[in-house]
């Protein structure tokens, strides 16, 4: 298990695709613990 954090103002467009990307590929599964709206909206 890991556990990312990121910042207010980071690129979460970018990290979700990332993240999405990899699940797609079947390198990992991932799941969101505790969103902020910024991160939802992206």
């Amino acid at each position: 298990m890991v556990a990312l954090t990121a910042r207010a103002g980071a690129d979460f467009a970018g990290i979700k695709a990332l993240l999405n990307q990899g699940q797609d590929e079947g390198w990992w599964h991932y799941e969101v613990g505790c969103g902020t709206d910024e991160w939802w909206n992206a």
